[in-house]
């Protein structure tokens, strides 16, 4: 490899293997430096226990880091001894450009030594808010990209902040009042009080816009079309209870407002509705031809249904043909629903809840003749009383595991 011409040998090092760069590193110093530039740039959360260790040792290691990664799947039992690594070495990283700490709690501590260290491009935090994530955002005025998952809480001391370059915003409708960036273009509004106004968002040059149904309703379809006259990707979503069933605001004729908000909205191409569960007596495609039935500049429409339990959702999408709207598919499933039960209860009495659930739509499923399959995550599988019904019954369903029980 010595023998090659430099530039043949930066032609061959983008198809090396990750796991192969630490070898590489030690060959010589011209490979050396790519290689380390490669495992330092974007440091992931499998390796970010030793990456810590190294990067905050050696100043010119930490000089390549642009990408630093935390999530609560990966340390959630070891966040003691995580937290006070990343925190000695954001300290250290002038370069630094992404950072995600996706885990809940009181961790915003960790952030206040990188306070004037760097400035991010785009960040990920699911940490409470609390003077120390204030503080930092104060320091970050270059953000393009910001995702957060807890609500803005408004302290005492004062809002200065700017966000001139912020141009995708996921979070709270709290933390958008507080911020108000001038130039958002995407925006995904996660959830919002009750009496929550979008005027704030209609002074924006919004093109992508997820938010809350139930937020999209208070407003009539011409106030909503005349907040955002440049849109063209538009979300609603309906929120979940804890076993993942649609919190249905009653809207009297779904598809009816929908039609007439839609209509107003001229420049939309994409609409999706997320957590749909069919109104009585009409099936999905009649709800799409229904609500694009004055729209005729939209060309793409999905639903995400999720009747009973979350993260099972099916996505069934609809493209507008030279014949109409036509069933672009689900993805190739060969059962109509999949649902994914996620370990979410901790003791004996709610998991008796939960077999109890299963046992209610499995039967629902046996009487429609519809085919099911359920998918239990993390060893949490099916109770024998549910076992039985879906063994009885008529239709196609298919079941991982033996026994619905905290472990």
């Amino acid at each position: 490899m010595s023998s090659l011409p430099f530039d043949v040998l930066m032609e061959i090092m983008p198809h090396i293997d990750f796991p192969d760069l630490p070898a590489v590193a030690r060959t010589n110093k011209e490979l050396s430096a790519y290689a380390l530039d490669r495992i330092y740039e974007h440091i992931p959360p499998k390796a970010l226990r030793m990456a810590c260790a190294s990067i905050s040792a050696n100043p010119a290691l930490a000089r390549r880091v642009k990408a630093l990664e935390l999530n609560s799947d990966t340390y959630a039992l070891h966040l003691e001894s995580i937290l006070p690594a990343i925190s000695d070495a954001l300290r250290t990283t002038p370069n630094l450009r992404a950072l995600t700490l996706n885990v809940d709690g009181s961790h915003a501590w960790v952030l206040k030594p990188a306070i004037g260290v760097f400035k991010l491009r785009s960040l990920s935090c699911f940490f409470f808010t609390d003077d120390n994530l204030i503080d930092f955002f104060h320091d970050q005025t270059a953000l393009e990209e910001i995702t957060l998952t807890h609500s803005f809480v408004r302290r005492t001391r004062p809002i200065t902040w700017t966000f001139p370059n912020l141009k995708t915003f996921d979070g709270p409708m709290s933390w958008a009042d507080a911020m108000r960036p001038p130039g958002l273009s995407r925006v995904v509004i996660s959830h919002i009080v009750a009496g929550g106004s979008l005027d704030l968002l209609g002074t924006l040059p919004i093109r992508h816009l997820q938010i809350p149904l139930h937020a999209a309703h208070k407003s009539s379809p011409a106030e909503f079309g005349a907040l955002f006259p440049a849109l063209e990707y538009l979300v609603l979503s309906t929120a979940l209870d804890r076993w993942g069933v649609p919190l249905r605001v009653a809207i009297p004729g779904l598809s009816e407002w929908l039609r007439d908000l839609l209509a107003e909205l001229h420049t939309v191409q994409s609409f999706h509705l997320l957590e749909y569960s069919p109104e009585p007596d009409r099936d999905a495609t009649y709800f799409v031809k229904t609500v694009t039935e004055r729209a005729p500049w939209i060309r793409e429409v999905s639903l995400r249904y999720s009747k009973y339990i979350r993260s099972g959702q099916r996505l069934v999408v609809w493209k507008r043909g030279v014949n109409g709207w036509e069933n672009a598919g689900t993805g190739g499933k060969a059962v109509d629903e999949t649902m994914h039960f996620l370990p979410i209860w901790k003791d004996a009495d709610t998991a008796r809840q939960v077999s109890d659930k299963i046992v209610a739509i499995l039967s629902n499923y046996a009487i429609s003749g519809k085919a099911l399959e359920i998918v239990f995550e993390r060893g949490y599988n099916l109770s024998a009383k549910a076992m039985e019904v879906n063994t009885h019954s008529t239709s196609n369903q298919r079941c991982a595991g033996n026994q619905v029980e905290p472990t």
